[in-house]
């Protein structure tokens, strides 16, 4: 699934902040420091994580610190700990508190932002081939432009074995 958006064409400047798996905590961090206002970020990108046990409590969370940043672009895709519980990716509590598809793309000027959701908690099948397809298709569409690509984590079946890439021998 793919939901293409379109930042505001009146912001003169991009002041872009990335976090990586955050599990709501950064966020609170943040906020507590006033960090995002003294760096001026009206666009935040994350790599996932935004629940830990994929509660919609965590959910319900995470939105309320988001809420409190109305000038600041949040954008994320899932990463394993949202895929995790006996029910897994829950598109319903990823689309009502976070308000993206775990996989999609924007625009802002003319860079292109693309997020690759997980789809499970297993490292080695937490992307599907329709993804990997998707973003594969807009790495050669936007050939010559520039690109932003966000995941959760190495797409171990180019990569190799995770846990080996990590464990020095």
């Amino acid at each position: 699934e793919e939901t293409t958006k379109v930042s505001d064409a009146n912001e003169t400047t991009l002041r872009l902040g990335v976090m990586g798996s955050i599990d709501a905590i950064p966020l609170v961090i943040a906020k507590e420091k006033g960090y995002f206002e003294q760096q001026g970020i009206n666009l935040t990108c994350c790599c996932g994580d935004i629940a830990d046990t994929n509660t919609e409590q965590e959910y319900i969370n995470f939105k309320a610190i988001k809420d409190e940043y109305p000038n600041m672009q949040f954008y994320a895709c899932t990463g394993n700990h949202d895929c995790s519980g006996a029910g897994g990716y829950n598109k319903e509590y990823w689309n009502t508190y976070v308000g993206t598809e775990k996989t999609f793309e924007f625009t802002h000027k003319n860079d292109h932002f693309l997020f690759i959701g997980m789809n499970a908690w297993n490292f080695t099948s937490g992307y599907t081939d329709e993804d990997l397809n998707w973003l594969e298709n807009k790495l050669n569409t936007y050939r010559n432009e520039r690109c932003f690509v966000f995941m959760h984590c190495p797409i171990t079946q180019y990569v190799g074995n995770y846990k080996e890439m990590y464990n020095p021998h």
